[in-house]
């Protein structure tokens, strides 16, 4: 009976069944420069980082600055269109990460970091705000320097003169007063 039968429906190519369990599809749209230049790719997995500002009370006055922080990690690229001069990511994230950036998206400024496909692990990342900056560079800064300076110090030792001898050890004589010993230096 014709009632009885079906049109056979391609599956495979539905972003539906393509989702992961419990993954919902939620679309983006970034410029190019802000997904590692548009070098992401369908199946990439990329981190998720945003810049926002942030108010704080200090000695009574609100004071704002931005603060950066990885939203998430390791969030799977399902599908890349072009959209004027934006590209518009489908991304597979769960109903809480949805929420998350749908909100972030009006509130700040996204980057999305392209991860190595083997790359599995979630790493603690600390927001990052200006004290945070400066403590990294100026670490960072000071280490490279010190490194640079032993550098200088070891390529000027060996283009200068060798290292003077050792210094001739003075003749001594012992002097024993009693059980007292005292050692004095012959003049040369």
């Amino acid at each position: 009976l014709q009632t009885k039968l079906t049109t056979i429906r391609k599956t495979e190519d539905s972003l539906a069944v393509r989702l992961p369990q419990g993954k919902r599809a939620f679309t983006i749209d970034i410029f190019p420069l802000m997904a590692v230049g548009g070098e992401i790719k369908t199946g990439d997995y990329i981190d998720i980082i945003g810049s926002f500002p942030y108010t704080q009370n200090i000695d009574g006055k609100p004071v704002t600055e931005n603060v950066s922080v990885t939203l998430f990690q390791k969030i799977l690229v399902m599908g890349i269109k072009q959209s004027g001069d934006k590209l518009v990511f489908t991304l597979a994230l769960t109903p809480q990460e949805s929420a998350i950036l749908s909100y972030a998206t009006n509130q700040g400024a996204l980057r999305f970091v392209l991860r190595q496909p083997l790359d599995t692990a979630i790493e603690s990342v600390p927001p990052i705000e200006a004290n945070a900056l400066w403590q990294y560079i100026l670490s960072t800064l000071g280490q490279q320097l010190m490194q640079a300076q032993e550098q200088q110090e070891r390529t000027q030792g060996t283009a200068q003169s060798p290292p003077p001898p050792p210094r001739e050890q003075a003749q001594t004589l012992e002097v024993y007063k009693g059980t007292q010993k005292s050692e004095m230096e012959l003049a040369r």
